[in-house]
């Protein structure tokens, strides 16, 4: 699946790779290649544990593709985050602040608009809350609700305010909304570098499950 947006996030423009039904891998990834090229992106391969097919990374290497942005995929019972979150001042309706928060704690303010326009597509159930400190937001994070699990992104905090409990909240909320969908199981991605974040995650009771990478041409 080709997915295309601004050009600044990875998984927004990148192709993922979960099945392969063609004859020829090498044929499949020239013609990536060339979708991309035409919309002025670098052509990106999302890597995971079950990519297809199975030699893909080394067929992108040969090729001159560069690895960059491991992650690893961290999941956790919803009740579990729920009980060790407390609840705090956050909001579910203040649309203005999530976005300030977004652009805030993304790599730009255009990389911060990229993921605003992918979450204001979605059809599936989600919602986007935002943690107060006296009176202003401070923090946030998304949740979208699918198959039984929530998948939770975008969980940003203002560095002013770190280490206030704020994302705590944030992901408790987050975890109330998630079991109101009937969701048992959360979902997040985190980068493999943010230890703080990692740290925070797995106090909380998420567990690591897989990591991932992207493969880049420039």
């Amino acid at each position: 699946m080709l997915r295309f947006a601004s050009g600044k996030g990875h998984r927004p423009n990148s192709v993922a790779t979960l099945d392969f039904t063609g004859a020829d891998p090498d044929a499949a990834i020239t013609e990536v290649e060339e979708a991309y090229l035409a919309k002025a992106l670098k052509p990106m391969f999302h890597i995971t544990p079950v990519t297809a097919p199975a030699d893909l990374p080394e067929r992108l290497a040969a090729r001159g593709y560069r690895s960059e942005a491991p992650s690893i995929v961290y999941v956790g019972r919803a009740e579990a985050v729920a009980q060790a979150c407390p609840s705090g001042d956050v909001r579910r309706d203040a649309a203005e602040d999530f976005a300030k928060l977004v652009r805030l704690g993304s790599s730009s303010p255009e990389d911060g608009d990229e993921r605003l326009a992918v979450v204001s597509r979605l059809k599936i159930p989600n919602t986007g809350v935002v943690a107060f400190h006296d009176g202003v937001g401070r923090a946030c994070g998304h949740g979208g609700a699918a198959w039984g699990m929530a998948a939770i992104n975008l969980v940003r905090t203002d560095p002013a305010y770190r280490r206030l409990g704020l994302a705590r909240n944030v992901m408790g909320e987050l975890a109330r909304w998630a079991l109101e969908q009937r969701c048992e199981t959360l979902s997040l991605c985190v980068d493999e570098t943010n230890t703080p974040a990692r740290r925070l995650y797995e106090q909380i009771g998420f567990k690591p499950v897989y990591g991932y990478h992207y493969c880049v041409k420039d």
